[in-house]
């Protein structure tokens, strides 16, 4: 079996900038799993870049230290070898894409590997098979939903069939029952294989019994935790909306959308409630993310859309952008500057409510989300995903659309920063009276401070509130 470790690893991303990570010793014992946990940017991803030999080689300093695989400089292994030995799983997975094609992704890579050609169809039918997307083999890629897309991701790395895997939130836009069945295929491997899993994420619930060891990552160190902490897992609480009154600004009528070979709506008619938050339901590939994109004028669909009695087709796309703001699934596909304090500058002079985003209230928004610490020398595309979000988001918020939509904006957050992004997201409404519609497959922490749910299921939308259901 290979052998993965670190040696007092000291890592940074720029030069003069502070380390992620100092003097780190890892090695987790072989066919393990283990789970990595630790709160936003505290250097997950950084460490796990690291042990599958990404970083330096594309991005940051190992200022000491070494990772080595099997005895040997795991950056100094060949990619192809060492894709053999040890897989990694990117927190976005569009990042792994190259070819067009589901099946030709999966059979590229088996390609890379050397794998006999007369093998590769069988591993590429089993491993969709495991991840329960065999349906999905002909389709093109960019045309999935986020979370099918981490389904395809993961569903390469089964194929790859790596000693070691490395898997960075690979369930951050993923439902959670298909969360639960890919988590029983990544256990029968580490039992039966004897493979050995590293996995982070911040959503512990149903790894209690599944976790051989868990870590976390406290002062740029990594320490091992007690399996306790499963107990401190909080729970789902149950929702309790207030009826919430008829009053809208946006509405749809008759709406129906499609892809190709699919039906994603069908004749449906409802609206978002002015100045409330809701929260999108849904399993992925329904449609949740291209719902939201008709209704930022961004994909096609038949029937009727209005905002205040008018049909958006008739408002021009620039006076549109300014009464509804999409926050898109990969933050990066978003920033428009390089670094943070830029980006929260080019929000704040192109705010509708700067009477209300004054420098004093962003800097303490700023350190309510944790993220003060990287306002003045933070880079965008350097800080770890979950402070990508929260950049992102405090961004719209400053910009202060009247209709904000959010596609996943809890990715990568521990349990505290959805705390807080909510309380946030919360007292904007109150203050601005904007409406907010939330997609995410992260209940916990969230069900409990949105005031309805709009579930996607059969074509349809269901409005609940109060526990009342409307189908339309």
């Amino acid at each position: 079996m290979a052998n993965l470790r670190v040696n007092n690893l000291t890592f940074k991303y720029k030069e003069n900038g502070e380390t992620v990570l100092e003097s780190v010793d890892f090695q987790p014992n072989e066919g393990t799993f283990n789970l990595l946990v630790g709160s936003s940017g505290t250097g997950k991803s950084t460490l796990l870049k690291n042990m599958a030999g990404l970083y330096p080689m594309f991005g940051g300093i190992r200022v000491g230290g070494s990772v080595n695989l099997d005895g040997e400089l795991i950056d100094q292994i060949e990619p192809n070898i060492r894709a053999k030995k040890t897989a990694v799983l990117f927190q976005n997975p569009s990042r792994q894409f190259t070819m067009r094609t589901v099946s030709e992704q999966l059979s590229f890579a088996l390609e890379n590997l050397q794998v006999d050609k007369g093998t590769i169809k069988k591993k590429v039918e089993e491993s969709l098979n495991r991840v329960g997307i065999m349906n999905l083999s002909n389709e093109i890629i960019q045309t999935l939903s986020g979370g099918e897309q981490q389904k395809v991701a993961l569903a390469t790395i089964l194929a790859m069939d790596s000693e070691i895997i490395l898997l960075d939130e690979p369930f951050a836009n993923i439902d959670s029952d298909s969360k639960v069945k890919i988590l029983e295929v990544l256990k029968k491997l580490q039992t039966s294989q004897h493979k050995t899993i590293i996995l982070s994420d911040h959503d512990w619930a149903g790894y209690g019994e599944l976790a051989d060891y868990v870590y976390a990552i406290k002062d740029k160190k990594i320490v091992q935790a007690d399996k306790g902490i499963f107990a401190n897992v909080p729970k789902l609480k149950s929702i309790k909306m207030k009826p919430v009154q008829k009053e809208f600004m946006l509405n749809w009528d008759q709406l129906s959308m499609e892809v190709p070979r699919k039906k994603l709506l069908v004749h449906t008619s409802l609206f978002l409630p002015k100045g409330k938050v809701g929260i999108l339901s849904g399993e992925n590939g329904v449609g949740k993310s291209s719902f939201l994109n008709a209704l930022s004028q961004q994909s096609k669909y038949t029937g009727s859309i209005t905002y205040a009695g008018k049909n958006i087709k008739k408002i021009k796309q620039r006076q549109w952008a300014k009464r509804l703001a999409l926050i898109f699934q990969n933050s990066s596909d978003q920033f428009v500057e390089i670094s943070v304090k830029d980006e929260i500058e080019i929000a704040k002079k192109n705010s509708l409510r700067a009477d209300y985003w004054t420098d004093t209230r962003i800097q303490q928004a700023l350190k309510q989300l944790n993220v003060d610490s990287i306002y003045d020398n933070g880079i965008v595309y350097q800080i770890s995903g979950g402070q990508q979000k929260k950049v992102q988001v405090l961004s719209m918020l400053i910009m202060a659309q009247d209709v904000q939509l959010l596609d996943e904006p809890f990715a990568g957050l521990d349990y505290d920063s959805i705390q807080e992004l909510m309380k946030l997201i919360n007292e904007v409404k109150q203050a601005l009276n904007i409406s907010f519609l939330i997609v995410s497959h992260q209940r916990t922490g969230v069900i409990d401070q949105v005031d309805y749910e709009l579930i996607l299921k059969n074509k349809k939308i269901e409005f609940r509130d109060n526990g009342n259901e409307k189908n339309t």
